[in-house]
């Protein structure tokens, strides 16, 4: 028995979060067909909260936090929501959303997980914008939302999915070590400090986003192009706040300059984390340098 302890042990502390969770999922539908186990119970909601914290660098709060989960990095109060759907279970019906006339949170997070935890979809949607579309429910005094139809061809409501599958593919030694070493990061020590391996490039494209990388290699590259252009180009097309802005450009030319490019670029483009037309500009990008 302690053999087998011994053997599981290093099997599971190898595997990442993805897969843990696919692992969970299988383990739990087998006891089931066995007759253990009546109900497929997962950590949906734990799960949905760690991975959108550490994806978008929130602060999550106590549960005892009335009507919001987080906090992000502007101060603005957050809820989040999951749903796992399977070929038995297809309902996109999030929990009930309760004192809703309260605005106790600014924005709500909707995550969308797939049977075996990988994620289908990912909206953040302003406070604002769910009275328009929820249904208030008198039997649970509560507002529903369905994240489906119309309320994701809203303006208003953000798709966040590349940022989750970034985060959710890390293998756990990484993530876990995302939110330190990166606010760890000064200007200063980026200048000291070299990338000394793969797993830190990795944390460093996650934080700066693989298809922004990609998108403003040029200007990132750009020695003649000052920061404040750069910033105001990320803040006007991609809504970025300044802080979020000045951390990507730091980190991207921390990459560039440490002439780790190509490195980078491929990485991305063996990913599969980015949308096909992205992966094309990286491996021009790599030809172009080489």
């Amino acid at each position: 028995m302690q053999k087998i302890h011994s053997i599981s042990e290093h099997f599971l502390t190898s595997l990442s979060n993805l897969e843990l969770l696919s692992l969970h999922s299988e383990i739990l539908t087998q006891l089931r067909s066995r007759g253990v186990i009546r109900t497929l119970n997962n950590p949906v909601g734990d799960y949905a909260e760690w991975l959108v914290s550490h994806a978008l660098g929130m602060t999550l709060l106590n549960n005892s936090s009335a009507g919001a989960d987080a906090i992000d990095a502007d101060g603005m109060k957050v809820q989040i929501k999951a749903r796992r759907v399977t070929p038995e279970s297809p309902s996109r019906q999030l929990s009930a959303l309760r004192n809703y006339e309260a605005a106790d949170f600014d924005y709500l997070i909707a995550v969308i997980f797939g049977e075996h935890y990988n994620v289908l979809d990912a909206y953040k949607i302003p406070h604002e914008v769910i009275r328009d579309y929820a249904r208030h429910s008198d039997y649970v005094n509560a507002h529903i939302v369905i994240l489906k139809g119309a309320i994701l061809s809203d303006p208003r409501v953000i798709s966040i999915k590349s940022h989750l599958i970034v985060c959710h593919s890390a293998p756990i030694n990484e993530v876990s070590t995302e939110t330190s070493s990166l606010e760890a990061m000064t200007d200063d020590s980026n200048k000291q400090e070299k990338i000394a391996n793969g797993a830190a490039l990795t944390v460093l494209l996650k934080a700066i986003g693989m298809t922004c990388f990609v998108t403003y290699y040029p200007r990132f590259a750009d020695p003649h192009l000052s920061d404040a252009d750069i910033i105001e180009q990320l803040h006007t097309h991609e809504g970025y706040t300044e802080k979020s802005c000045r951390s990507r450009l730091s980190k991207a030319r921390k990459i560039i300059r440490d002439g780790l490019s190509i490195e980078a670029l491929t990485l991305i483009a063996a990913s599969g984390r980015t949308q096909d037309s992205v992966r094309d500009v990286a491996l021009k990008l790599i030809s172009s340098l080489r």
